[in-house]
């Protein structure tokens, strides 16, 4: 980008404020309307890294993605950061999907804990909003709230984000899948169920979300080749342990298999 009033032109025809400066304005704070744009170039000669106004409060900024145009100067910033993050580089073929959001995402930490990752390594000028950490014992976090100084600042997120399984000849209220609260509270579920007598199939997807005490479960999505669906679901919780549950609307419960996938994140 050759100069700033090149990149208005090119970048920012719809926006009526721009606001230029050489500061993060999620820091020092800038007051503007909201949905003004923010351009800072304190990394050096560009990119421009751009913030968008989200909230009231002069802090109230966010970091949006680059276009295409900015990529190559992708590794500017990347270069300004590294020392930062010790030996932790971000390797340069992950530049095409970067975006500014996530810039710091991807980065194997050596540390062991989150608490030693924090008092060794966060730094309060760094922007780290949506970025994601993996530590050396393998626990993956995701900065939920705040400004990342704390542990409760984060979400460990599952190793194993999809769990798939089969079941088949059960009985009415029989048990199709089980999780435990003490892993998530929530799931989604994708199921298909084939009745071999039949020659029928239900599809359906389930939202089950579960406090220990009462289970909620909902079915939407629902597709069958049957002249009307085929099963229905529930659940119940035994513990901490929270399952979902099937009857049989047509045909005979033992004849019908369930394969599926089970979806969550946190």
């Amino acid at each position: 980008m050759a100069t700033f009033q090149e990149f208005v032109q090119t970048e920012l025809p719809l926006r009526q404020v721009v606001i230029f400066g050489s500061f993060n304005p999620t820091i020092s704070g800038q007051n503007a309307s909201i949905g003004s744009y923010f351009l800072d170039n304190s990394v050096g000669s560009g990119p421009y890294i751009r913030y968008e106004k989200i909230g009231s409060n002069s802090t109230d900024w966010r970091i949006v993605p680059p276009s295409a145009t900015d990529i190559s100067g992708l590794n500017t910033i990347i270069g300004s950061y590294s020392a930062i993050w010790n030996n932790n580089v971000i390797t340069t073929n992950t530049v095409s999907t970067v975006v500014y959001e996530t810039l710091y995402s991807n980065i194997d930490s050596t540390k062991n804990s989150l608490q030693e990752y924090i008092s060794y390594e966060w730094n309060p000028n760094i922007v780290k909003q949506s970025s994601t950490i993996k530590l050396a014992n393998g626990k993956i976090y995701m900065l939920a709230t705040s400004d990342g100084s704390s542990t409760t600042h984060y979400l460990e997120m599952n190793l194993r984000p999809i769990s798939p399984f089969f079941t088949s000849t059960l009985v009415n209220y029989g048990t199709v899948d089980s999780y435990n609260l003490n892993e998530f509270k929530s799931c989604k579920y994708t199921i298909e169920v084939n009745d071999a007598v039949l020659n029928k199939t239900h599809y359906s997807e389930i939202n089950v979300l579960s406090d220990g005490i009462e289970v909620a479960v909902s079915e939407y999505g629902t597709l069958f080749t049957s002249t009307n669906a085929m099963v229905e679901y529930g659940g119940y919780t035994n513990g901490t342990i929270v399952s979902l549950t099937a009857i049989s609307l047509i045909g005979s419960m033992s004849d019908k298999t369930f394969k599926g996938i089970r979806t969550n994140f946190f």
